[in-house]
């Protein structure tokens, strides 16, 4: 029996699987009693183990292990040591050998079958009891396991910091460039089976900027500008945003400031950003008869100064340019 907390008997292990995988699984790719064995008795060893395998270029390949347990899991549906163990070798495998500057080869099919079966393994997880999502292992080992590109306005969550493990490596998988929008379907299907869902899968799930725009405006304000400067491209969904702002400031009397204060960030930066024109065109609807109101009467005249200075400094920049290509420095 293996201490999974020895690490010189870890290693023990695990170099035993690399050198004796011909042990492991049989030429009809199926795994021998030997490695069932092995999965319920040192399960995550015995993951670490074909992980190992893979890594190390042997013979094996990592389709046939793929294959080996699809085979075995596909006859043996309750089978949940197995299950574990797959989930924990796709883990280990993706996390390991790809990242910012190498990605799976998304053309093979079965490679595309894995990184699917793994994220909805995270998501199944995800309906099971918060006791079993919840770890007391160090976050930072897993915090962002796949080494992806998770966007600014995800990290102010307050889901981000939760020790969810599965939510937060679902998270981290979902936002690789691995997976098709079809997975956003996935989710869908799960919402209705949490009581509580995580805001970060709801965002997830979002059809687009504007539905995303009104989940985080009523349950996140303060990624609302963060997002915003992101993803919103057009003046259409930048008036979507301020008219949101400025109703839920009107509507929701206990954090009125808060709205009032993303409000106002959003407006410094567009007077910042935009031109008087499009400035004018974003402001929120009450505003939009009489832009002379005091309220949003500043942003406008600080576009202005703005725009005006950008144009002195094109001017001068031009006119710097056409007198250095008259003189003669001969």
């Amino acid at each position: 029996m293996y201490n999974e907390a020895d690490e010189i008997s870890n290693k023990s292990f695990v170099q035993f699987c690399n050198t004796y995988s011909n042990l492991l699984i049989e030429q009809d790719s199926s795994f021998s009693e030997f490695s069932l064995i092995l999965m319920q008795e040192t399960p995550i060893l015995i993951a670490h183990g074909f992980a190992e395998i893979i890594s190390s270029g042997q013979h094996m390949k990592l389709r046939k292990v793929i294959q080996a347990f699809q085979k075995y899991i596909g006859s043996h549906m309750y089978s949940t040591s197995v299950t574990e163990v797959f989930k924990r070798f796709l883990e280990l495998h993706f996390s390991r050998s790809y990242g910012h500057d190498k990605t799976p080869d998304l053309n093979k099919k079965y490679v595309c079958d894995a990184i699917k079966i793994l994220f909805r393994q995270y998501l199944t997880d995800l309906t099971k009891p918060i006791s079993e999502n919840v770890t007391q292992t160090n976050a930072k080992d897993w915090k962002n396991i796949y080494n992806s590109q998770i966007p600014g306005y995800i990290q102010m969550l307050p889901c981000y910091n939760s020790n969810n493990e599965n939510l937060i490596k679902l998270q981290s998988l979902f936002y690789t460039n691995w997976l098709t929008n079809d997975f956003k379907e996935d989710i869908k299907q799960v919402l209705p089976l949490l009581s509580k869902p995580s805001l970060s899968l709801e965002i997830m799930a979002s059809e687009n900027n504007t539905k995303t725009i009104e989940i985080l405006i009523d349950k996140c304000p303060q990624a609302v500008l963060k997002y915003s400067i992101d993803y919103l491209k057009s003046t259409s969904e930048w008036k979507h945003a301020t008219s949101l702002l400025e109703k839920k400031s009107k509507s929701d009397i206990d954090n009125q400031s808060k709205y009032h204060e993303v409000l106002h960030d959003m407006l410094e930066y567009l007077s910042h950003n935009m031109c008087v024109e499009d400035l004018c065109s974003v402001l929120p609807e009450d505003s939009s008869t009489d832009i002379g109101h005091d309220e949003y009467q500043t942003y406008v005249i600080t576009c202005q100064k703005i725009n005006q200075a950008n144009q002195i400094k094109s001017m001068v920049m031009a006119t710097g340019q056409q007198l250095l290509a008259s003189l003669n420095f001969k």
